[in-house]
């Protein structure tokens, strides 16, 4: 099992889009969980879009008020 994080001033979907490709990248075609909060720069229409060509790759985002 392996982590990857990453910090950017200003939490903009393009940055985390950007992360997601460099994280995933590595390990195509493994099975990648991705644990996230409910910052709305994780829910953009880019990260929607990405997610279904990319089905290896799984959102999993914590409950409401837990982070």
């Amino acid at each position: 099992m392996k982590c990857w994080a990453s910090a950017s001033p200003a939490g903009k979907g393009a940055n985390f889009l950007a992360f997601l490709k460099k994280a995933v990248k590595p390990h195509a075609g493994k099975e990648i969980h991705v644990v996230l909060d409910n910052l709305s720069t994780h829910t953009t229409p880019d990260a929607k879009a990405w997610l279904p060509t990319n089905p290896h790759v799984h959102f999993r985002f914590t409950p409401v008020g837990s982070s």
